[in-house]
């Protein structure tokens, strides 16, 4: 079974991914980068230019370290022509092109940044639900209403939401591809009065074709990955393969009916940080207790012949820190309870089926590989963020609700306006016993983390090369600071070593762009001020950061004329 599905979605997969070979085929469009407080680049040459294509070789390009501002919602109604979107190659250290919503004359933002009737494709986008006020813009980012189109995402980054972010309000048969991708702070900055927002939502109750999603990280996500209504909006196919997920407030799917599915080489951090509660159960239909794992029966249509359902669940860990399962212990302990512990798969039901070989011969579930381990992520949240994510699970997870409620979103400088780049998360890992766990020899989890060697030996189908020694990297306070700060020419950069170490210093702008390497040299544990040479920068907001094999720390310094 889990071969004939592997195969069947491998060939979609193919077919869609090679749409994203730009670079030979295609008509590219580079996109210029309009002034910053008037920004129309978006609006003006696609909008116009894609509703009167009559090929489908245009692809539009984005260049890295920019940031393109949406003032009016980009709509799509030549669903002919797909809609492309690639990222330059260069400048090669730079943040990817970021697509934002900016605000009109009277200071509002659009409700969606784009409603696409034609298939889309993206390589290398960072797409954010934010506007340039600082708030998220009020609707989905991306409704989709197309009908037996293709939807791929390769490379690409997504931060920030009110609603989930993409919404799915076609009628039919569409096809999803996210690869690659990392999907992060899926929250609304100051605390959300509806944090229960997927990233990708099926609203209408009509068949959808394939999900496939492989090697995509998830951190800090207040609902679930992927989630659809009610039957029959389950896709025909489901693959989700070597993602990493941490920190999921409420469910990591909700996706009771699915046909044909396969979930392997996943790991699950903390998956559902509210624990199990009362009105979480509301929404199963047998009322049963939360688990990240949750299938349901079919009583009419497609699959519901149970010979039909082939579902293969294997090679995937999971783990819910000792904080947060305290408080699901404790919670579960009071009159009345309030939350409780979670498990991987609810056993009155969905494990009972797995288990029911003559009623349900084609689903697969093997409890010797399934890990629940500690993966230790070499770089995981601050514990401030962490505390608050604690304080947020516990007011979220049952009424009375309170909002504003904590922010846990990880934004290493407190303004969401700029993205952190590089994204201050390493969730490559040091338990060596996931790090070959998966079926196919490979570490659990996201690939992308453990590097191209790893990544390139993947493609290629080879056996998995050694994995290297590592070290946790951690949020060390070392008194980073520059002064003065805002400065004009010159000023010290002063931080302390708790011992010697291989001392890195490096300046990105606001876009996320590197600039330079002001220090790259071994240094001897104590106190350390450095001259830092301004006078050549241009008036801005930079962010210098100081890592060590041990440590990593940003600042944010103003630079004025």
């Amino acid at each position: 079974m889990k071969k004939t599905l592997l195969t069947i979605i491998g060939i979609i997969a193919i077919g869609a991914f090679s749409s994203l070979a730009f670079a030979q085929d295609f008509d590219t469009l580079d996109i210029p980068l309009g002034d910053f407080e008037t920004q129309d680049s978006l609006q003006k040459f696609i909008q116009a230019d894609h509703d009167t294509l009559t090929y489908d070789h245009r692809v539009y390009r984005l260049k890295r370290g920019g940031l393109y501002l949406i003032e009016a919602t980009i709509i799509i109604n030549n669903h002919h022509v797909p809609l492309r979107f690639c990222a330059t190659k260069e400048p090669a250290d730079s943040a990817p092109p970021v697509i934002m919503a900016n605000v009109d004359a009277a200071g509002t933002p659009p409700i969606k940044l784009f409603i696409v009737k034609s298939s889309m494709y993206a390589d290398g986008i960072y797409f954010t639900g934010i506007s340039i006020k600082g708030t998220t813009i009020n609707q989905s980012p991306i409704t989709i209403k197309g009908d037996n189109k293709h939807y791929v995402f390769n490379d690409c980054y997504f931060s920030y939401a009110n609603k989930q972010y993409i919404l799915e309000v076609g009628t039919a048969r569409n096809n999803y591809f996210i690869t690659n991708c990392e999907i992060r702070n899926m929250l609304n900055p100051g605390g959300s009065t509806a944090p229960w927002r997927p990233f990708l939502k099926s609203a209408k109750t009509k068949l959808q074709d394939t999900i496939y999603f492989e090697n995509n990280t998830f951190f800090n996500i207040g609902y679930a990955a992927y989630a659809n209504d009610l039957y029959p909006s389950t896709p025909n196919y489901f693959y989700w393969n070597h993602n990493t997920h941490v920190n999921h407030g409420k469910q990591v799917f909700r996706n009771h009916y699915m046909i044909k599915g396969v979930i392997t080489n996943n790991i699950f951090f903390n998956p559902i940080t509210t624990g199990d509660n009362v009105l979480n159960r509301i929404q199963d239909a047998d009322l049963l207790p939360f688990a990240v794992i949750q299938v349901d029966t079919i009583h009419d249509g497609a699959g519901s012949n149970p010979a039909d359902r082939e579902i293969t669940v294997s090679s995937n860990a999971w783990y819910v820190m000792e904080d947060i399962r305290q408080f699901h212990i404790d919670s579960s302990l009071t009159d009345p309870p309030s939350h409780f512990p979670i498990a991987f798969m609810d056993t009155a039901r969905t494990l009972a089926m797995f288990n029911d070989d003559a009623t349900y011969p084609n689903m697969h579930f093997d409890p010797a590989k399934l890990y629940y381990e500690d993966p230790g992520f070499m770089q995981y949240l601050p514990q401030d963020q962490h505390d608050s994510l604690l304080l947020w699970s516990r007011l979220k997870g049952s009424p009375p609700f309170v909002d504003p409620s904590p922010d846990w979103i990880w934004d290493t400088d407190g303004n969401v306006l700029t993205i952190d780049w590089p994204v201050p998360e390493n969730l490559r890992y040091t338990n060596t016993s996931l790090q070959n766990a998966g079926d196919d020899g490979y570490p659990l989890g996201d690939l992308n983390w453990f590097g191209e060697d790893v990544m390139n030996a993947w493609l290629a189908g080879e056996t998995c090369p050694p994995i290297t020694t590592i070290r946790k990297i951690q949020a060390v306070d070392m008194g980073l600071a520059i002064y003065p700060n805002p400065l004009n020419d010159h000023g010290i950069i002063g931080f302390e070593l708790k011992k010697s170490a291989k001392v890195s210093i490096r300046l990105y702008n606001i876009a996320g762009k590197y600039v330079e390497t002001v220090l790259s040299k071994n240094l001897p544990a104590g106190v350390h001020e450095l001259p830092f040479n301004a006078s050549h920068l241009d008036s801005g907001i930079y962010f210098y950061q100081l890592q060590t094999p041990y440590a990593i720390q940003a600042r944010k310094v103003v630079v004025m004329r």
